[in-house]
């Protein structure tokens, strides 16, 4: 069982005055869950709005805000409903929530006794996403339903992701390739970046603690396939909200997962969860062609190291180390589940090459070497397992820099697979790099 919920709303004067919160229709009941592993996974559907009295005003009960009854949004009638991954739809339901204030902190001392911050405000970073897409695909799942895992590649212009301190806001865009079918799964969410003028419900509390939905742009949502003919898109059908949601890793921390709840000890570095439920639609029939949802996919991001600074430890022959975690996707027949492992890398900057291992992700222990290409500040390599039979795949990455720290993490993608297709996982990592290791190489 695995699932994670994201609301994100405000607080704001209605039309009468009466302050009240509202998470909205754009936004809503937002997350997905997952029963069993052989089960379909399904995301949330709905608005949550707080309640009012019987004599109606402020939603906000008490002279001091100390009370709050949370349910489904009673004035426009939306009820809460689970969509699954193989199309069905859930009961119509609701639920109320009495919340009550615990206890009060002033904010300096909140941030004070919690090590928060907003650093991030203006700041834009780059990375690496992976997900698994269940559903009924056009081209990809043969008709059937079917689960097929996917990551962003080795280019980190495929998953940006913006901090708006000034609107308490985040933005970007993902994407996911599958590397068999070529199809790629593209969703935007929060606020609108790099030129798009939509914006989507967000919320930027601390560095720690943010979450977005789906940006409104039409053309932020949509499903590559390759064709005979070529690259053929579908956008998401007319009307049907793909319910994305992306938050934090520090937002809702697994200690059962990974060490400490965190993919990496570095706070330069910024990871989490996301998931969408697709409906690329095909203008010639004028109908919907297929569902795809990801629930609990991954993304890690942060500042790419540039050229030119990969080039000045090339030209200084640095060798390093670099330690942290992978977090992921498993397709294990009909199963699909969350799985994690530590990573290692040792990276020889002279030679532009390195060798990485992936251990204990799902019980299996993957190794590599990997090559920095000439002209270029991303890495990847081939991995396998020792033993025959054993799964394999490609790992991609690049370097991130720590403030005026150049090179102190590094973070990426893989994908692997057994050669009887029975077993695939696919997910993304973050390391940083040991102090005690830097030197010169002999």
């Amino acid at each position: 069982t695995s699932g994670v919920g994201v609301n994100i709303g405000s607080f704001f004067e209605g039309g009468d005055g009466a302050l009240q919160f509202n998470s909205g229709s754009g936004s809503g009941r937002r997350g997905s869950y997952r029963t069993a592993s052989a089960a379909p996974s399904s995301l949330f559907s709905g608005a949550v709005a707080t309640a009012a009295g019987p004599q109606g005003g402020s939603e906000v009960f008490g002279p001091n805000g100390e009370n709050l009854v949370v349910t489904r949004d009673i004035e426009t009638g939306e009820y809460f409903r689970d969509l699954r991954a193989d199309g069905s739809v859930g009961p119509v339901f609701s639920t109320i929530h009495v919340l009550n204030l615990g206890a009060e902190t002033p904010a300096a001392a909140y941030a004070a006794d919690n090590g928060t911050s907003r650093s991030l405000g203006g700041v834009t970073l780059s990375g690496f996403a992976a997900g698994t897409a269940e559903g009924f695909l056009p081209g990809i799942t043969e008709g059937g339903f079917g689960s097929v895992g996917g990551t962003s590649g080795r280019d980190p212009s495929a998953m940006r992701i913006a901090f708006d301190d000034a609107t308490n806001s985040i933005g970007g865009y993902l994407e996911i390739t599958n590397s068999e079918n070529g199809a790629t799964l593209h969703v935007g969410f929060g606020k609108g970046i790099d030129g798009n003028p939509y914006d989507g419900p967000s919320a930027y509390v601390t560095d720690d603690m943010y979450g977005a939905a789906r940006n409104l742009d039409p053309a932020e949502t949509y499903l590559d396939v390759s064709t005979p003919t070529g690259v053929q898109r579908f956008y998401q059908t007319p009307q049907e909200n793909n319910r994305t949601y992306l938050v934090s890793g520090d937002s809702v921390p697994q200690t059962s997962l990974l060490p400490d709840g965190r993919l990496c000890d570095c706070e330069f570095l910024e990871w989490g969860w996301w998931g969408t439920q697709v409906k690329p639609y095909d203008n010639a029939s004028g109908s919907q062609i297929g569902l795809a949802s990801v629930h609990l996919g991954n993304w890690v991001a942060g500042d790419i190291s540039t050229l030119a600074e990969v080039d000045a430890a090339v030209g200084s022959n640095v060798v390093a180390t670099y330690s942290g975690n992978a977090v992921g996707s498993v397709i294990n027949g009909a199963a699909n589940y969350v799985a994690s492992g530590s990573m290692d890398m040792e990276w020889n900057f002279g030679a532009r090459s390195g060798a990485v291992a992936i251990g204990d992700f799902d019980g299996r222990n993957f190794a590599g070497t990997l090559d920095l290409p000439g002209g270029g500040n991303g890495y990847q390599g081939f991995i396998s397992e020792a033993s025959d039979g054993g799964a394999s795949g490609v790992l991609s990455g690049a370097f991130v820099n720590d403030g005026a720290d150049a090179l102190a993490g590094t973070i990426g993608n893989f994908n692997v697979e057994t050669s009887s297709g029975g077993w695939s996982a696919t997910g993304v990592f973050a390391g940083s790099r040991t102090l005690d290791d830097i030197g010169v190489a002999n």
